[in-house]
């Protein structure tokens, strides 16, 4: 804030040390260094000084270097006063803005750079995504687990006697329902319109463990039977027809009679006779084991239907054996 001083000899009195009040009230010191600012001496221009002290023109500082200003509780400093001698004040505008503009922008860019040079210097450290569960690890050789039924229209059945269990669905859209009983070593998977022992069933049986599956058929079930007249034989594990993959550590067997394919069905009957009634004919059976399950096997009867667990996939492919 500038004070106007009225007169002359306002001003010589109003050298450096000397006090005295602005328009605006305020107690102020003024030095000039080298001359007092020329005031004019005309009433009419004192008036419109005192009235309105904005109005003076900066051309009455002309010649002018150094302004002291000492305002209550502050710092003394210098303010330069620019000859501005023809210069209207309303020219000075766009330079005032160019200059303040060229201040922020260079406040800016030191700013930027500032951020810059740190984060050269100390870089943000890079977040690892932690995984929010160990990925599963399956064993070599190891079973599947069975999934969890997504129809509410599928069952899961347990054996805990037998160490087996699967899915199986119990219940149709045409209102059919399925299901299952446990008699003896034999889980009859049946409908409902049906009696246990005529529908499909699992059998399980114990073994040696260090037996492999062809062996262990041999030793239970044709135990007493010819081998001549009833074979043993490795087949692929997909014995529905479907498109079911299953686990890596399961071997698959069943017992067929040799020359089969020659056979006349009207005859093949007495060739039945001579093996037991594990034999695959006219239909699906085959045994299975799991090799992380060794001490059993277990036999499927399933005959020229099927019984569904999930969309695409029967109940016996979704056997899994259990301790």
């Amino acid at each position: 804030m500038i004070g106007f001083i009225e007169n002359q000899e306002s001003a010589d009195q109003n050298r450096c040390g000397k006090k005295k009040k602005n328009h605006y009230g305020t107690e102020i010191r003024a030095d000039f260094r080298e001359n007092v600012i020329p005031l004019p001496h005309n009433e009419t221009d004192q008036r419109t000084i005192k009235r309105h002290p904005q109005r003076l023109q900066e051309s009455q500082f002309a010649g002018f270097h150094d302004l002291i200003i000492h305002h209550a509780s502050t710092v003394d400093f210098c303010l330069p006063i620019i000859n501005t001698k023809g210069v209207r004040q309303k020219g000075l505008a766009p330079i005032v803005i160019v200059l303040i503009l060229v201040v922020l922008l260079g406040v800016a860019g030191y700013f930027a750079y500032a951020k810059g040079y740190l984060n050269s210097i100390f870089p943000k450290p890079t977040q690892v995504p932690i995984p929010s569960a160990l990925p599963l690890v399956t064993p070599l050789g190891s079973s599947s687990p069975i999934p969890t039924p997504s129809d509410p229209n599928v069952r899961t059945y347990t054996s805990e006697g037998l160490g087996i269990s699967f899915n199986y669905k119990y219940k149709y859209s045409d209102g059919t329902t399925v299901n299952v009983k446990e008699i003896g070593n034999k889980v009859y998977v049946y409908r409902s319109t049906m009696k246990p022992d005529s529908g499909q069933y699992a059998e399980v049986f114990q073994k040696d463990p260090k037996d492999d599956l062809n062996t262990a058929i041999t030793k239970t079930v044709l135990s007493g039977y010819s081998v001549s007249d009833c074979l043993v034989k490795t087949i692929s594990g997909n014995t529905s027809g479907n498109n079911f993959v299953p686990p890596s550590s399961y071997s698959f067997a069943n017992i067929t009679i040799p020359n089969m394919g020659s056979v006349d069905p009207s005859e093949a009957t007495g060739a039945l006779d001579k093996c037991p009634k594990y034999v695959a004919f006219m239909g699906i059976a085959y045994f299975v084991m799991d090799q992380n399950h060794p001490s059993k096997f277990a036999f499927f009867s399933i005959g020229q239907y099927s019984l569904d667990a999930e969309v695409n996939q029967t109940w016996q492919d979704t056997i899994k054996f259990i301790d």
